[in-house]
């Protein structure tokens, strides 16, 4: 089942019990980070450079953007 599904995150949560309030979700694509928000996931980042051969993107689009999982460590 595609990430773009309500029907992926609505499974997610019953059978693996992951609580979207109180989940973090880090993806390249705008199309499945907005169905995680349409989901209810509270911490959602973008990556900014999915292919490491190529420059990373400027900015997120509509979400807030990583370069890497440590630059959301405290």
């Amino acid at each position: 089942m595609p990430k773009e599904s309500p029907e992926f995150w609505a499974r997610l949560e019953r059978g693996h019990h992951v609580a979207p309030r109180t989940t973090l979700f880090v993806d390249d694509s705008a199309t499945v980070l907005a169905a995680a928000r349409r989901a209810g996931v509270r911490w959602i980042y973008q990556v900014l450079q999915p292919d490491s051969t190529l420059p990373p993107h400027a900015e997120a689009v509509g979400f807030d953007g990583v370069l890497a999982l440590g630059e959301l460590a405290p």
